[in-house]
């Protein structure tokens, strides 16, 4: 989690955060409901 968020910081992912927050979600759901 803190690595994710550092890059977050850095700007590394700052366009696909929505994504990144998407893939946390899933992995800590273990669901591929949002998966689209």
């Amino acid at each position: 989690m803190q690595q994710i968020r550092e890059r977050i910081q850095c700007g590394t992912y700052a366009v696909d955060s929505e994504a990144v927050a998407a893939a946390i979600l899933k992995r800590l759901l273990g669901n591929e409901e949002e998966a689209g």
